[in-house]
């Protein structure tokens, strides 16, 4: 392992041995997370959950309950299960899912009787964190929009509101708000402006998926029609009310409730991550094969950290310039440099004074977390490499940190 990668792991209390064992599957975590999908029966999911995995599925103690997420034996193949198949859980790590669960979406009567709920998630790609947001607010009136700049990534995440969302619309009933949910690609940084194109967009799916009659895939006019009910759509395109209140422009941007800016990073802590992603690469974690390694991957994204970190205050102050007055913002990297994120909040919290202020993260259960708290009340999660013993351990999954901020009124005297 490179020595200044070493370094960095050091200073986030990392063993070299232990993080070159894991990645090369010399050792593993004792856990992998799945989240119940809230659309299915939760007693009976967990009932065939356990009978696919031979053992008892253990609830996350320090998420909030309605969350759902649980841990199972890190070894069970997700694809083969059959709940997972069916759409009745998500494979998803539980320190993303503290991410949206740090937001504090899930009130009673949030937003109040008929206000529509709106939240941005400015980074969305894959997708998980994305249907989790719309998940705890079923039931509300919402909007959700998720940016990426990223075609790709995109159409790995229009996959996922397939799989699981546009159900909601579909059966749509008069007791239960549909969700809107859109995706734009489009720059965050920048995030709205006209030249943003929606590529999503929830009740236009769901029309197509009700006039296609069970087809899995889509034929050449149905393309097309999708292509015209977007632009219809699309506020960059003079869309509809619907369409210019979830878009907004940069001239007159949308007020979002809460937005969610889990920041590209240099990953260097979503090591189950990127273990999965070294089975792609030539050479292990020390090197010595051809092409890039994965511990290459992390020293190149740490030696261009000014320019990441550049990136990351831009996302969070886009964000921040969607956000209401009164409103929540959450800043998220699954990295374990200090640079990516005590820094850059702190860079952040000083350019805006009053008007941004660090609130603590209330939504740990007990004493059973394992994040670490740090300057403006943020937290850090590290990255777990071996299986804990004893049933007392603690569940942890992989690196990441949060902080959770609110947007004040500045009043100038």
């Amino acid at each position: 392992m490179d020595p200044s990668v070493q370094k960095h792991y050091a200073s986030a209390g990392l063993d070299r041995q232990d993080v070159t064992n894991y990645l090369d599957n010399a050792t593993a975590s004792r856990w992998r997370f799945v989240r119940l999908n809230p659309r299915h029966p939760n007693d009976a999911t967990l009932k065939a959950l356990e009978a696919e995995i031979g053992s008892t599925p253990v609830r996350v103690p320090w998420l909030p309950e309605c969350a759902q997420f649980f841990a199972i034996p890190s070894a069970t193949a997700l694809n083969n299960l059959r709940t997972y198949q069916e759409g009745k859980i998500y494979g998803m790590d539980c320190s993303s899912g503290a991410a949206v669960a740090a937001l504090g979406l899930n009130v009673q009567g949030n937003g109040g009787e008929g206000r529509t709920v709106r939240v941005l998630d400015l980074c969305c790609c894959p997708g998980a964190k994305l249907c989790m947001i719309v998940d705890m607010l079923l039931g509300s009136r919402m909007e959700v929009v998720g940016v990426d700049i990223s075609d790709a990534r995109l159409n790995i995440c229009k996959k996922l509101l397939r799989k699981y969302v546009v159900t909601d619309v579909v059966s749509e009933s008069s007791e239960a708000p549909s969700p809107l949910v859109r995706l734009f690609h489009a720059d965050g940084t920048t995030f709205p402006q006209r030249s943003d194109c929606l590529v999503f967009d929830s009740r236009a799916e769901a029309q197509e998926t009700a006039s296609s009659k069970g087809r899995k895939r889509m034929n050449k006019s149905a393309r097309a029609r999708e292509k015209k009910r977007l632009k219809q759509l699309d506020p960059g395109e003079g869309g509809d009310e619907a369409g210019d209140k979830a878009g907004g422009t940069k001239e007159s941007p949308a007020e979002y409730d809460y937005v969610l800016v889990d920041a590209e990073c240099s990953t260097d802590g979503a090591l189950t991550h990127l273990k999965h992603k070294k089975k792609g690469l030539k050479g292990g974690a020390g090197g010595g094969g051809e092409g890039e390694t994965v511990t290459a991957t992390v020293k190149r994204k740490l030696d261009d950290e000014g320019n990441l970190t550049a990136l990351q205050l831009s996302l969070l102050n886009s964000g921040f310039a969607n956000l209401k007055v009164g409103g929540t913002i959450v800043y998220a990297t699954c990295s374990l440099s200090a640079k990516q994120n005590e820094d850059v909040v702190r860079a952040f919290i000083d350019q805006h004074g009053g008007e941004a202020e660090a609130v603590p993260l209330d939504f740990l259960g007990g004493n059973k977390s394992p994040a670490v708290s740090g300057p403006n009340h943020s937290l850090r999660f590290s990255p777990t490499l071996t299986a804990e013993v004893g049933v007392d351990s603690v569940i942890s999954g992989g690196g990441f940190f949060l902080c959770k901020i609110v947007r004040r009124k500045v009043v100038l005297k």
